[in-house]
């Protein structure tokens, strides 16, 4: 067993309307989502971990995110221009979410799908059937997959952010601080 680990790419999931999750709380880079990712091949297994770090409505872009986009997978992602262009062959409803994630890791082996919980109800996925779905789950499973959780990654963002704002700090300034910290 073990992980493989990925640069930042773009996901363009086949939905033909927002993701709300991620649309009423957009991740970032101090703040990503978790993403939890089963392959066309074999729905029922958890294959992929990722963390989202952006999310973006296709339709809202800027011409020049377009050119970005466009010019990136152009070059690191040359079979999704055309969905993200919107004209993949046989999509359907054009595909309307674009995500940017980091830290791709493929698991080695995939963990059954059936090992999540939904957020709705706080029940296991069911067994998938089809290709397209999208729930909302609990991050159960990173410290067993050797991942930090969410919050982990959160607090250690900031930490990095006070450490960087402390080194702006004047020995006086660091002084007071450091006082008040006793």
């Amino acid at each position: 067993g073990g992980t493989e680990t990925l640069g930042e790419a773009f996901l363009q999931p086949y939905k033909g309307q927002a993701i709300r999750m991620l649309a009423d709380r957009p991740p970032t880079s101090e703040r990503p989502t978790r993403l939890y990712v089963s392959t066309t091949q074999d729905l029922s297994r958890v294959s992929y971990a990722a963390q989202i770090v952006r999310w973006e409505d296709k339709r809202q872009l800027s011409k020049a995110r377009r050119r970005e986009g466009t010019a990136l997978l152009t070059e690191y992602q040359s079979g999704e221009v055309n969905l993200f262009r919107g004209e993949a062959e046989g999509a359907g409803r054009q595909p309307v979410n674009l995500l940017t994630i980091r830290e791709l890791v493929r698991l080695d082996p995939p963990i059954s799908a059936t090992r999540l919980r939904k957020c709705s109800d706080g029940l296991p996925l069911k067994r998938r059937t089809r290709a397209g779905g999208w729930s909302e789950g609990y991050d159960d499973l990173a410290a067993e997959l050797g991942i930090p959780s969410e919050t982990e990654e959160a607090l250690e963002a900031e930490l990095i952010a006070n450490i960087a704002k402390s080194r702006g700090l004047s020995d006086q300034a660091l002084g007071r601080r450091l006082a008040g910290a006793l």
